[in-house]
C-alpha cells in the first residue's frame, strides 16, 4: 500500500477499462467516498483479474476492513457471479467521509475494474459516480509500515529440507526435492530447485541450452539464474527503502566443462557480497547444471527453521533473456527491485 507508482492519475468514476498496459501490473486506488444517504449499502466489485476492497469506518485508513474481493477473474459488467464480490450491508451516515480503497493485480489477457453499490433507498450506482468520491491525500509514513498486497494464499510456496549437498554440480542428491513452480507462467514445474538445512539455503539448476554463454563480469546478460530474497519478508515497496532484500546471481563460467561457477551481487547489503556465496556447474549434453550456497549468516535475520518466511522472485536467464521467472516479470513496472511484488516461499519438512 506505499507502493511507488510507475504512473498515477485521477478517476472519473470507479470504472476503468482502458489501462495503460497490456498485462502483469497493479491498480492501486485509494479515495474518501462521502455517503449520500443514512443506511445500509451493499457494495460490489467486479474485475479482471483478482481485487480487494477495503472500507474504513472513518476517515481513518487505519481502521479498513476487506469487504469484498475477487479471486481470478469476473467478466465486465457480472456483480455477483462469485463468491465475495458482494458485501454484507455496511451502514453509513449522510455526508460523512469514509475512507476506501482497492487493490486490482492483473496477469496477462484482458483486464477491468469497478466498484458498485446499492444505498438505502435500492438505488443501485454500478460504478460509483465521481461526485461520491474525493480525493485522498496520504500522510509521510515510514517504509517500514508499507502494508502487503492481499495476495492469495496459494501464491505462498514451500521450500524443503535437505540432506547434505556438495557442490559440485552433480544433482544427484536434488531427486527428492521437487522444482520449484512458476505462478508466473502458469507452469507447475521449472529448471530452478531450492531447498534449505541449518546452514543455509541451497539451489539447483537443470537448464537446457545449446549454447552455454559465461559473462564473468557481467553473468546477468550471459546465461545465469537471478535470484531476489526479501531476508525478511517485509516486503516493502522499493529496494532503496529500508530492507532486508538482495539480488544474488549464479552462473556458468567460461571454463567450458564446468568447475567453480560464477557469483555476483546485483545489490544488497554490505554483509551482501559475492565472495559469501558458493556455486558449481557442469556441463551436460543438453545444456548445464547448477548448484549453489547462500549462507544462513548472510540470510539473517531469516531463520533457518520450519515455518520461517520470506520472499523470493527468480529468473533463469538464457543470453540475457529470462526463459523462466518465479512470480513476476523482471523487466515490468521495475519488479525486480520491489519486493512487495514478489512470491513467499516458506520453510517446510
Amino acid at each position: 500500500e506505499n507502493l511507488q507508482p510507475e504512473m498515477a492519475e485521477r478517476l472519473k468514476n470507479l470504472h476503468i477499462s482502458d489501462f495503460p498496459s497490456e498485462g502483469n501490473f497493479a491498480t492501486f486506488i485509494r479515495c474518501y467516498l462521502v455517503a449520500p444517504q443514512t443506511g445500509e449499502y451493499t457494495f460490489f466489485i467486479t474485475s479482471d483479474d483478482s481485487s480487494r476492497l477495503w472500507l474504513s469506518t472513518s476517515e481513518d485508513p487505519a481502521g479498513k476492513k476487506k469487504i469484498a474481493f475477487v479471486d481470478g477473474r469476473s467478466d465486465a459488467g457480472v456483480w455477483d457471479a462469485r463468491p465475495g464480490q458482494k458485501s454484507k450491508p455496511v451502514k453509513l451516515e449522510k455526508s460523512k467521509k469514509y475512507y476506501m480503497e482497492v487493490v486490482h493485480i492483473e496477469g496477462g489477457g484482458g483486464s477491468h475494474l469497478a466498484v458498485g453499490w446499492e444505498m438505502p433507498d435500492k438505488t443501485m450506482e454500478r460504478p460509483v459516480p465521481i461526485e461520491r468520491l474525493e480525493f485522498y491525500e496520504p500522510p509521510e509514513i515510514s517504509p517500514r509500515t508499507a502494508a502487503k498486497i492481499d495476495f492469495p494464499k496459494a501464491k505462498i510456496v514451500r521450500m524443503h529440507k535437505i540432506g547434505n549437498v556438495k557442490l559440485d554440480g552433480d544433482l544427484a542428491e536434488w531427486q527428492k526435492i521437487p522444482s520449484m513452480p512458476l505462478p508466473f507462467m502458469n507452469k507447475t514445474e521449472s529448471s530452478v530447485r531450492l531447498a534449505w538445512r541449518e546452514d543455509g539455503v541451497y539451489g539447483a539448476v537443470q537448464a537446457k541450452d545449446d549454447n552455454v554463454r559465461a559473462d564473468e563480469r557481467n553473468p546477468w546478460i550471459g546465461d545465469c539464474l537471478e535470484l531476489w530474497i526479501d531476508k525478511d519478508c517485509s516486503r516493502v515497496a522499493d529496494r532503496d527503502k529500508p530492507n532486508k532484500a538482495a539480488q544474488y546471481v549464479f552462473a556458468p563460467s567460461s571454463n567450458g566443462t564446468g568447475g567453480n561457477g560464477v557469483t555476483a551481487i546485483g545489490w544488497g547489503s554490505e554483509i551482501d557480497t559475492k565472495d559469501n556465496l558458493q556455486c558449481a556447474w557442469k556441463k551436460t549434453s543438453d545444456g548445464y547444471s547448477l548448484e549453489f550456497f547462500i549462507p544462513a549468516r548472510v540470510l539473517e535475520p531469516a531463520k533457518m527453521q520450519v515455518g520461517a518466511m520470506m520472499g523470493l522472485n527468480f529468473a533463469l536467464d538464457n543470453n540475457g533473456k529470462a526463459m523462466e521467472q518465479f512470480f513476476r516479470d523482471k523487466d515490468v513496472e521495475n519488479a525486480y527491485r520491489r519486493p512487495a511484488l514478489w512470491g513467499v516461499v516458506e520453510l517446510a519438512e
